[in-house]
């Protein structure tokens, strides 16, 4: 139970820390990304050169999961309010940001779509035990639940490079139903905050004594989904974690992260299959290491 739980933390923390998102052709630019040191004052949305220097403010404390639009003049990203997370986006070099949605529930996980007309979001369900895929137009507009599941929880959204599709990565647990809300509960005030997903709070929760002893049992699989909501289907079949895809620049293949455990520790493996899911094969295999996050570096052609 412990360690099945444990694994449900790691998946949670990389829930709710954002995934990689499509990355647009074009020179390299500078590499957005989110830190968290509140002690300090220097939390927030953050970008750094490729070779490394000084860093640059993009985004306002509390802010997170950034992804650039295509042109690289915007960046949207998620922002804890109070006690939910909202979707914004900001104009580089202009003060101020654009507010995009603004509900109770938790929002992130954000992946803007290669025409940038579009960004897709992860929202999780208050009582923490499910979460969906969502599309809105780039102006906030015209929200559309995609996935539309009450017991599955899906993240990690990653356009294909011809924006028609989206993979993902679904969640289905049983005996283990109300783990993460159980853990939001023991925080202070019963509220949920992102402190409920951590490893120490789900570990501690999850070695409780329970009514039951029964197995958890858990799939956790890459599927894949149109972008107007049709067409979901499972690309992976397995005992493992199969979580947070990213298409090839050419959109023939996906590579994932296969996440396995043996009761005392869990390591992850890069794995690479074709778009329809067919012809999976392991691409590292790095004894006691957790390799996951894979995003693909696009290769343009030289021109005559």
């Amino acid at each position: 139970m412990l360690a099945a739980a444990l694994l449900l933390a790691v998946v949670m923390v990389v829930l709710a820390a954002g995934s990689a998102d499509a990355a647009f052709p074009g020179q390299d630019g500078k590499i957005a990304f989110s830190k968290e040191n509140y002690r300090n004052g220097t939390s927030g949305i953050f970008a750094i050169a490729p070779e490394g220097g000084g860093q640059e403010r993009l985004g306002p404390e509390y802010g997170y999961s950034p992804s650039w639009s295509a042109d690289g003049q915007k960046i949207a990203f998620a922002r804890y309010t109070r006690n939910s997370a909202d979707i914004f986006t900001k104009t580089i070099g202009v003060s101020g940001s654009t507010r995009l949605t603004d509900n109770p529930a938790f929002e992130d996980s954000v992946a803007v779509s290669p025409d940038g007309g579009k960004i897709a979001f992860t929202r999780y369900n208050r009582n923490s035990e499910s979460s969906d895929i969502y599309v809105m137009n780039a102006d906030g507009t015209g929200t559309k639940n995609l996935t539309k599941t009450d017991q599955i929880g899906e993240f990690g959204s990653d356009w294909s490079p011809d924006g028609g599709k989206i993979a993902f990565t679904s969640v289905r647990f049983s005996g283990m139903e109300g783990l993460a809300a159980r853990a939001a509960e023991s925080q202070e005030g019963g509220a949920f905050t992102p402190e409920a997903l951590t490893l120490e709070s789900l570990a501690r929760e999850a070695s409780e004594p329970k009514e039951t002893t029964a197995e958890p049992e858990e799939d956790v699989e890459v599927s894949v989904i149109n972008a107007d909501g049709t067409g979901r289907e499972d690309l992976t079949a397995s005992r493992a974690y199969d979580i947070l895809p990213a298409f090839s620049p050419s959109g023939d293949e996906i590579v994932f992260s296969k996440v396995t455990f043996d009761g005392r520790s869990e390591q992850s493996e890069l794995v690479v299959m074709d778009s329809d899911g067919t012809n999976k094969r392991q691409i590292t295999d790095t004894p006691r290491a957790f390799e996951y996050e894979a995003d693909w570096q696009p290769f343009l052609l030289a021109t005559p």
